[in-house]
């Protein structure tokens, strides 16, 4: 299975093989900064989520009532397929960044004690 899904709760989510990666969209958008990728581009007027499925080949949005391909949705899409193959990159980025942030900061030294 090869998917992008950008949901309408403000996560993505890429699926390439037995990779899963699922982040939020400030923490994609930091993951392709950081990995010189393409900047999550914009859902259309209107629209609340994306679905980009290799396998289906298939590129739409949805309004949350029905789906659609507008022009400037197009299928093959080389951003969101090079998303999906830089899946083990981004899980990688986003695993390096979360575990960095649960380390507790470096304690401070102490000051010394009064001669």
């Amino acid at each position: 299975m090869k998917q992008f899904i950008h949901h309408p709760d403000g996560y993505v989510i890429i699926i390439n093989g037995q990779t899963r990666v699922q982040m939020s969209q400030p923490e994609f958008a930091t993951a392709a900064t950081a990995l010189t990728m393409t900047a999550l581009p914009s859902l259309p007027a209107g629209q609340t989520s994306r679905r980009y499925d290799e396998d289906a080949g298939l590129h739409c949005v949805s309004n949350g009532m029905s789906q659609s391909a507008p022009e400037g949705v197009a299928y093959p899409d080389a951003t969101f397929a090079g998303y999906i193959e830089a899946a083990d990159r981004l899980l990688a980025h986003q695993t390096a960044a979360r575990t960095a942030a649960a380390e507790p900061a470096a304690a401070a030294p102490a000051d010394s004690p009064p001669s």
